[in-house]
């Protein structure tokens, strides 16, 4: 069985707010290269999901899930949880935010 990524409908909604705010502060380049960074960083974790941080939150959906930050955009943090068939990618968080807020939200 071929391993898979998959992305949960917020951890969509995070990238496509941070394409548009990367295109329209930097430009198509930019965001294009956020972009291409972030699925670098998906098949990095797919390939070995283990290299992650574990993180704890107190809400218990959110156990089991680790953060990696993605390369070029370091600050920009890939929230993930290892699954039977690959991985998915529950957020992806810049770090300034207030990640246990918005993770329990």
């Amino acid at each position: 069985m071929r391993r898979q990524i998959s992305r949960r409908p917020q951890a969509e909604a995070d990238l496509t707010d941070q394409f548009v705010y990367y295109l329209t502060t930097g430009g198509a380049e930019l965001a294009e290269r956020f972009l291409t960074a972030v699925e670098a960083a998906a098949e990095r974790l797919l390939e070995t999901p283990g290299i992650g941080v574990k993180r704890s939150f107190r809400h218990p959906s959110l156990q089991g899930l680790r953060m990696h930050p993605v390369r070029g955009f370091e600050r920009h943090l890939v929230f993930y949880r290892e699954r039977d068939d690959g991985i998915e990618i529950v957020r992806v968080l810049h770090g300034a935010r207030d990640i246990p807020n918005v993770m329990e939200e």
